[in-house]
């Protein structure tokens, strides 16, 4: 996965705690997200609509605690609408990785 041609990425996970599904599409996932953050800005926002992001409910191979532990950024209780909006406006007004982190971070409790 390249991200010369991407600002950043949302990832609306399928359950509240911000796992992914399904165990081999999930590590592959898991895999190409980690990859991606290390050059690009990539969020994980949970997609039932309220409920915060967990950062540390178990660690397989698409938890939210590796995600994280690997740069990929919490959306904490925004939905993922509101993330994806959150970010793409920051990411238009030129914002570091570690402005878009400090953003992120209101949201986290």
């Amino acid at each position: 996965m390249r991200a010369s041609n991407l600002g950043g990425l949302l990832i609306d996970t399928g359950f509240a705690a911000g796992n992914l599904l399904d165990v081999t599409a999930m590590a592959l996932a898991a895999d190409a997200m980690i990859e991606l953050a290390t050059s690009a800005p990539v969020v994980l926002a949970s997609r039932t609509g309220s409920g915060l992001v967990e950062d540390c409910t178990y660690s397989g191979a698409g938890s939210e605690s590796r995600l994280l532990s690997h740069g990929v950024l919490s959306a904490g209780w925004l939905p993922g609408v509101e993330a994806r909006l959150l970010l793409e406006l920051l990411l238009r007004q030129g914002r570091s990785h570690a402005e878009l982190s400090d953003s992120f971070e209101e949201f986290q409790h």
